[in-house]
């Protein structure tokens, strides 16, 4: 059987132990005077136990900590039981250490004595004291910062902690929100949408610049621009989120957007004034002209034909103003740029002149692009001419084609959707443009000609085109080195549709009965005299009301904008209720897409404002082919 070990007072057992220990062992009488100390003191404060042997601990003491050194030396006195207490214990260098001691009250020798057990905390204060000073710092900087700041569980939605700036956005103090959920609060105003935040917060690991709304305590509803990270705090997943609000900045931007579309509407409005009034100057002398009973026949029809073509011109000006405004009515399908291109070739020189030159440069197997070819031969054919007026000493002119792809970055930077688009650049090596020319060079009127030699509506149309058929386009240009334009257009995967001969059309129209809805008179007598020239026997409805011709009608024929509550759709389907084997064409000076609140026939066509009488025909005969 083993002998227990000899633990008792001055045993060498015991001697080991303090000796060894990591703490210091400190044996004082009532008067605080040391009779004894373990060689812990030699690496904790830097003294040989033997240099603390026979002084007063007090000398040791931070006088700021002696009083409470000397009531808790009462209290073991005693004999009655104290706390812990935390002290500074000067070391050999002059410097502070903090300890935390307990004291017992003993008897050694037949003396009364306290043994003090201490331990040295400095380190762990001094990392407290940081981690807190960190705290503090982090607070201050989470509650003073504009930035809308929350902590959330991403299971639960459960608040964490808010700052100010969270608090004054959407109205719930920091004592409301902590504990509570985000649908408790409303905060997305739908579960969905803070899903739709996590989902993309868990999938990339964080957000950046990420588009969202959220719902203050009044439920008006706040524009943000959020950052997210994800923290794991022992066993729970949290959502550091961060973010701007952008509400009153998208305002403000509205405001200048709607300023600078004002601006626009001035440029606009002086820049057509001027050639409308110089178009209607010609129309009404001539009118005049043509009033006067001693004109010759001859006379009259050379003035016919001069009206005709300054209408034709005023039409041509406000086509060109649709297409800039993104307004004109497309005829889109599948064609090839590269073949246009080279089909333009021979023209685009015989228009340039001999002193400029005309490559092409076109991939063989470049894709396909659902556009309207006369749209783009015509904008082609601006560029062109605004590269020939930029080389007037001569130069080279080169179109090239070629197939590119857009990463997503740039695709959004650009405004087009998809990432396969027809790469279109027209070069010159012209006198090119400084940088404030290429600023406005896309602006309505906006010409560095000389008065009365351009309108400033080419690049505005080409612009308005591209972007209305989905894509973009950019101008680089250096003062007496040339000008670049570069066009994308999306790529398209329909095959081109076999070209259809038209067949003879004028037969069609003969006999047939079309009912003309048309709340103008003029236009409406026009449009009658224009049918029964083509052999239609017409009825009409001003637009306000329907009243049901007697008999069949083949075709309705209907504006599509009219006075009072009812459109041309409304009217049209009540005439189908009596004539369901109709067939329907609206006419309007707007394109079909413009028309995204009423409900137009499907299987109707749009015939533009202003038409021809060729169009007119054209357009019915083949609503009934």
């Amino acid at each position: 059987m083993t002998e227990p070990l000899d633990l008792s007072e001055g045993s060498p057992v015991f001697k080991s132990l303090l000796d060894n220990s990591q703490d210091l062992f400190t044996l004082v009488d009532e008067t605080g005077l040391v009779l004894y100390q373990n060689k812990c003191s030699l690496w904790r404060l830097g003294y040989k136990p033997e240099e603390i042997v026979g002084l007063n601990i007090s000398e040791f003491l931070h006088p700021d900590d002696l009083a409470l050194a000397v009531t808790s030396l009462g209290n073991l006195k005693a004999k009655e039981d104290i706390d812990r207490i935390v002290v500074r214990l000067r070391n050999s260098n002059g410097e502070w250490r903090k300890v935390e001691t307990l004291g017992w009250a003993q008897e050694f020798s037949g003396q009364q004595c306290v043994l003090l057990n201490s331990r040295d905390i400095s380190q762990q204060h001094e990392a407290v004291e940081r981690l807190r000073d960190s705290e503090t710092l982090l607070s201050a900087a989470f509650n003073s910062t504009s930035t809308i700041s929350s902590i959330t569980d991403i299971a639960t939605g459960e608040f964490i902690d808010v700052n100010d700036a969270w608090s004054a956005t959407c109205g719930w103090t920091r004592e409301d929100a902590i504990g509570k959920t985000s649908i408790d609060l409303n905060i997305w105003g739908s579960n969905t949408n803070r899903a739709r935040v996590v989902a993309e917060l868990q999938k990339a690991g964080a957000l950046k610049q990420f588009p969202a709304t959220i719902h203050n305590k009044e439920g008006g509803i706040r524009s943000v621009i959020l950052d997210a990270e994800m923290v794991q705090i022992g066993d729970r997943n949290l959502m550091f989120l961060s973010g701007v609000d952008i509400t009153e900045r998208e305002r403000v931007e509205a405001q200048l957007r709607q300023a600078q579309r004002l601006e626009a509407v001035g440029q606009l409005t002086g820049g057509i004034a001027h050639d409308l009034n110089n178009m209607l100057t010609v129309v009404l002398g001539q009118v005049d002209l043509t009033l006067d009973r001693d004109v010759p026949m001859e006379q009259v029809n050379d003035a016919l034909e001069v009206i005709r073509r300054a209408t034709e011109r005023g039409s041509d000006l406000i086509q060109q103003l649709m297409i800039f405004s993104r307004r004109q009515t497309l005829r889109p399908r599948t064609i090839n740029a590269g073949a246009t291109i080279n089909d333009l070739k021979n023209l685009l020189e015989r228009t340039l002149g001999g002193e400029i030159s005309v490559e092409t440069e076109v991939d063989a197997d470049t894709w396909d692009s659902n556009l309207d070819e006369a749209l783009l031969e015509n904008a082609l054919l601006n560029l062109a001419l605004n590269s020939r007026d930029a080389m007037t000493q001569g130069g080279k002119l080169t179109i090239s084609v070629s197939n590119t792809q857009l990463d997503e970055r740039t695709a959004h930077r650009y405004q087009v959707v998809g990432e396969d688009f027809v790469k279109l650049r027209v070069a010159d090596t012209g006198k090119g443009m400084d940088r404030a020319t290429v600023a406005n060079a896309f602006e309505p009127f906006f010409t560095t000609k000389p008065m009365g030699q351009g309108t400033g509506l080419g690049l505005s149309m080409v612009f308005g085109f591209v972007k209305q058929s989905g894509g973009h386009i950019e101008i680089e240009s250096e003062v007496r080195v040339g000008t670049t334009i570069t066009i994308y257009l999306p790529r398209s995967d329909v095959s081109p549709a076999p070209e259809v001969t038209a067949p003879t059309t004028e037969s069609r129209l003969k006999g047939k009965s079309v009912l003309v809805i048309e709340d103008s008179e003029e236009l409406r007598n026009v449009v009658k005299l224009l049918l029964i020239s083509l052999g239609c026997e017409v009825h009409e409805c001003e637009g306000m009301a329907l009243t049901p011709p007697q008999g069949h009608v083949d075709l309705i024929l209907s504006d599509v904008v009219l006075p009072g509550n009812k459109q041309g759709p409304d009217l049209v389907v009540e005439a189908l209720e009596h004539y369901p084997e109709a067939k329907v064409v609206y006419m309007s000076g707007y394109p079909r897409d413009r028309f995204t609140d009423v409900d137009l026939t499907q299987s109707s066509d749009l015939l533009k404002k202003p038409f021809t009488r060729d169009e007119l025909q054209q357009k019915l005969s083949n609503a009934l082919a």
